[in-house]
């Protein structure tokens, strides 16, 4: 990078999300800087040195359409700068959703019986996961199940962990 596009690199990497994800219109260098890795871990770590940064996930039901709709808050105010339905995949696939995390800004939510996704709301962008290859005995029900949702920083990837309790 030249030092104008540092300059670019460093004013973008301490902005919201929500204005770098108006910002990918600009221009192609930006679209591809925005959504460069190495912006991304920077980005993530400016974000975590903030010193005012709680944030507050609420999931609850809409008053007249019964849908499901999360909001995220910030700060000691907690006023709410998203609010939105989940995403369109667990619309139709179950009624209940764990949420479980946040995990630097992504949230993982988990259906029954295996239907799991990554989703981070600032973006509006999720990954739907494969379903276990784990085979399951024969005649056993599952009874219940937990998760949990981390960050391996050695292979820069998320890890979700499920235990299946059978009988």
């Amino acid at each position: 990078m030249n030092p104008s596009e540092d300059v670019i690199f460093e004013i973008l990497t301490r902005l919201p999300v929500t204005s770098l994800i108006r910002f990918k219109c600009v221009c192609k260098f930006w679209y591809s800087l925005i959504n460069n890795p190495n912006f991304i871990s920077k980005h993530l770590y400016n974000l975590n040195n903030k010193q005012n940064h709680l944030h507050l996930l609420i999931s609850r039901r809409g008053n007249i359409t019964n849908k499901r709709i999360l909001s995220l808050s910030q700060n000691d105010t907690f006023d709410v700068f998203i609010n939105q339905d989940f995403p369109e995949y667990f619309k139709d696939k179950f009624g209940h959703i764990r949420l479980i995390g946040p995990c630097n800004g992504i949230v993982c939510l988990c259906g029954y019986p295996d239907n799991i996704v990554l989703w981070n709301p600032s973006i509006r962008d999720y990954k739907i996961l494969p379903q276990s290859q784990i085979q399951r005995l024969v005649g056993s029900t599952v009874r219940g199940s937990d998760f949990g949702l981390g960050f391996d920083s050695k292979k820069n990837n998320y890890k979700v962990k499920m235990l299946i309790i059978m009988r």
